[in-house]
């Protein structure tokens, strides 16, 4: 975690032209806030390699909802439909939640005592990965490293509010970020997807994945895209 944790620290530090560091607003927030983290996506993938990251960036803190609330009064946020508290900031979009409030926790699939306890929570063991904004650690479960290094997507946490939605999900993830599917993974999505109607990618990947199954169902599986075409 040594290279994701630096990877990070430079890209938090990088100014943008005439904005400010991202930096300065997570010390903005840290100031306000105990025990803030950046969770999942951000996180997971400067330790896949990507040098810029332009999605929404999630993050959690153990206060209550009503005290980020009151601390981002001046950021005019908006609560998510996930129960958290949307704002944006020098053109990019925050999302944090209180720990309690987060949706494995909140619905008794997942118990926390501390932050760490949401590497538990996520449905992909990739995104089971957090970065403390005031130590600047990255913390996750263990096997990890492993993992990332195999560049392997799989289940983490089962339970989750949308399992078609999820399936499509490490699909696009799979092919976006050059990933497999641990075999458990290759199962879930095809039996939410196989059969279902899909664009032409998507189709070709399920099929593939089906294939798969009937020759070596116990490996992962990775997507060959220039079979697509037949």
């Amino acid at each position: 975690m040594i290279n994701t944790r630096q990877k990070l620290i430079t890209y938090l530090r990088k100014r943008d032209g005439v904005k400010p560091s991202l930096q300065a607003t997570l010390v903005n927030i840290r100031c306000k806030l105990p025990d803030v983290v950046i969770f999942g996506g951000m996180v997971r993938d400067f330790g896949l390699g990507v040098r810029h990251f332009s999605s929404d960036i999630d993050m959690v803190t153990t206060a209550p909802a009503e005290e980020i609330r009151r601390a981002l009064a001046g950021l005019n946020p908006i609560m998510n439909k996930f129960g958290g508290f949307r704002f944006s900031e020098n053109g990019r979009l925050f999302d944090i939640w209180s720990l309690h409030d987060t949706w494995a926790i909140r619905e008794g699939h997942a118990q926390a005592n501390s932050l760490t306890d949401l590497c538990k929570t996520t449905f992909f063991n990739l995104d089971a990965i957090i970065f403390d904004v005031r130590a600047l650690k990255v913390c996750t479960l263990r096997g990890y490293d492993d993992d990332l290094l195999r560049r392997v997507l799989d289940i983490n946490l089962q339970a989750n509010p949308n399992p078609r939605q999820m399936a499509i999900r490490a699909v696009r993830m799979a092919i976006q970020k050059d990933l497999q599917l641990a075999p458990a993974l290759v199962d879930y999505v095809l039996g939410q997807l196989y059969g279902s109607s899909l664009n032409l990618t998507f189709e070709s990947y399920v099929r593939q994945l089906h294939d798969h199954t009937t020759r070596s169902a116990d490996s992962p599986f990775r997507f060959e895209p220039q079979l697509k075409i037949w």
